[in-house]
Formats: structure tokens, C-alpha cells, sequence
């Protein structure tokens, strides 16, 4: 079973004016993109929820031992990538609770603000005395129900800002 969302919408929610899970932000010159993506995933054994920031530059291509390449966005090393995270979630007395979480990278092209659990569990049939039959199962437990975010890329004396969130 595999479950994943990646918030509101993209375009979707910036006309509604709700914060979208996907921004993509380009310089003024058109030379750098930086794309900021909010997820939650929730998988069998594992979950996840955060927040992460990828900076482009555009390039003609380049020479490889294969040829030519053309034209386009490659992953360029920022001088830094900052994601601040507010994840919203329950406490275990069911209280609403909020924590904040800030990551800030230098020279890396990618950075990600996340929160993730990995869990199995076995249990057994004690109603017997046969403890052959182990039931194995999924059980990570992450008790986050939202994130929202906001990053920034910084390359030269340019700052490229994304908004994102996702439930």
C-alpha cells in the first residue's frame, strides 16, 4: 500500500491563494531555477514529511565520453540553501501541536527538511502453544499531519523564495 501527497496543487492553489505543495522560481536573468516541493508519504514500513529545495542553471551542454550534450537545467551547487519547517501534528494527550525545524546547507545543489519514521512489527498468536506463525506488519508511526515551509537559494548576489506546504 503506498499513499503520497504532495499538497494542495500547484498552480490550482496559488489562484485560490492557498499556499501550493510545488514552487518554481526563475532569476531575473533566466540563468538559475531554484524548485521548492513539500510532501508527505506514507508508505508500508515507512513515512515521511518535509520540505526540499533544488537549484538549476541553465547551460548550452557540454562535452562527455558519449558526445554532446544539448541544452538545459542542470543541478548547480548554491552558495546556500535554508528550508524552515513548521510541522503541525498531535501530541500523544491529543493536544494540537506545532514544531519548527530550520536546515541550512552551503555548496550543495539540493536540501531537504524532513521528519521520517521506519517501523515492523511481528506479533503472535498466544491463544495456541504453536509460535511458528509470526504475523509480521507495517508500523511506522508519525504522528505529523501537516508541514509548511518557507526556503530560499542563494547563488551570487542572487535569493530565489518558495512557499510550500502539504497535508
Amino acid at each position: 500500500m503506498v499513499a503520497t501527497t504532495r499538497g494542495r496543487g500547484q498552480l490550482q492553489g496559488e489562484e485560490e491563494g492557498l499556499v501550493p505543495s510545488k514552487v518554481t522560481r526563475i532569476s531575473p536573468d533566466k540563468q538559475w531555477k531554484a524548485e521548492f516541493d513539500a510532501f508527505h508519504n506514507s508508505y508500508f514500513v515507512y513515512k515521511s514529511i518535509g520540505a526540499e529545495a533544488t537549484l538549476y542553471h541553465w547551460t548550452l551542454g557540454h562535452k562527455t565520453w558519449f558526445g554532446r550534450t544539448g541544452p538545459g537545467w542542470k543541478e548547480h551547487p548554491a552558495d546556500s540553501i535554508a528550508i524552515a519547517c513548521s510541522f503541525q501534528g498531535l501530541l500523544p494527550s491529543l493536544s494540537p501541536s506545532a514544531a519548527s525545524r530550520v536546515t541550512t546547507e552551503s555548496k550543495v545543489s539540493h536540501s531537504e527538511n524532513k521528519l521520517w519514521a521506519f517501523g515492523v512489527n511481528i506479533s503472535f498468536d498466544m491463544s495456541g502453544a504453536d509460535l511458528s506463525n509470526p504475523m509480521p506488519g507495517g508500523n511506522a508511526v508519525l504522528d505529523v499531519r501537516s508541514v509548511a515551509a518557507q526556503a530560499s537559494v542563494r547563488i551570487g548576489g542572487i535569493e530565489l523564495r518558495g512557499d510550500v506546504e502539504a497535508q
